[in-house]
C-alpha cells in the first residue's frame, strides 16, 4: 500500500528493503472495496488514494530507475490460479528457498498476524478462516455494476495496472 508511505520515499529509506509488488486488476479492487464497505454498513464510495494503483506505479518506476532493474511483480489472478507455481517462481526470482509447506496453515486468529479490524472483522474474515493458498479460477468483474465514479476510477487506474502487468512474473515452465 505505497500510497500511505510515499512521504518516506527517499533513496536511503527505499534502499533498506527488497521490493516486490502484488498487483490486482483495478476493477476487482474497486468491486471488493465496494462490497466490503457495504458489508460494514459504511459508505459506498471511496477515495482515489484508497485504491493505490497509481502509487504502486510511481514506486515501481522510482525503484526501477534507481536500481536499473524492475522489481518482482506478481498479479493476484496468476497467484490464485496456480499458487504453487507462482510462489515457486517468486522465490526463484528473489533468490529465496521455496517452501511448499508455507502455502498452508491452520485457520483461525493467530498472534503473529496483525488484524487491523478486530472489531468489525470485515476485511480479513475470509483470510482468518482460510487454510492455505489453493487454486482458484479467474473471476470476471462486471464493471457496469460499479457506480459511475468507481468506473471513472477504473479507467484512471487501468494504464498504471497495465504498465505493472507487463512486468509480472510468469510461471516456471515445468515442461522445459
Amino acid at each position: 500500500m505505497p500510497q500511505y508511505t510515499d512521504h518516506l520515499w527517499s533513496a536511503g529509506f527505499l534502499a533498506q528493503f527488497h521490493h516486490s509488488f502484488l498487483i490486482r486488476d483495478p476493477a476487482k479492487v474497486l468491486t471488493s472495496l465496494q462490497r466490503s464497505y457495504q458489508k460494514a454498513g459504511g459508505r459506498e464510495s471511496f477515495t482515489r488514494n484508497e485504491i493505490g494503483v497509481d502509487a504502486q506505479r510511481r514506486l515501481f518506476d522510482l525503484l526501477w530507475e534507481g536500481d536499473g532493474a524492475a522489481p518482482a511483480v506478481i498479479d493476484s489472478d496468476d497467484l490464485l490460479e496456480d499458487p504453487v507455481n507462482m510462489v515457486e517462481t517468486y522465490c526463484t526470482t528473489i533468490g529465496t528457498p521455496f517452501t511448499p509447506e508455507a502455502l498452508s496453515w491452520e485457520p483461525g486468529d493467530r498472534g503473529e498476524v496483525l488484524w487491523y479490524d478486530k472489531d468489525a472483522s470485515v476485511w480479513h474474515e475470509a483470510l482468518k478462516n482460510s487454510d492455505g493458498l489453493k487454486p482458484q479460477s479467474r473471476k470476471p468483474v462486471e464493471l457496469e455494476r460499479l457506480p459511475a465514479e468507481a468506473q471513472e476510477l477504473y479507467y484512471a487506474f487501468l494504464p498504471h495496472y497495465r504498465h505493472l502487468h507487463k512486468y509480472r512474473l510468469r510461471p516456471l515452465d515445468r515442461n522445459g
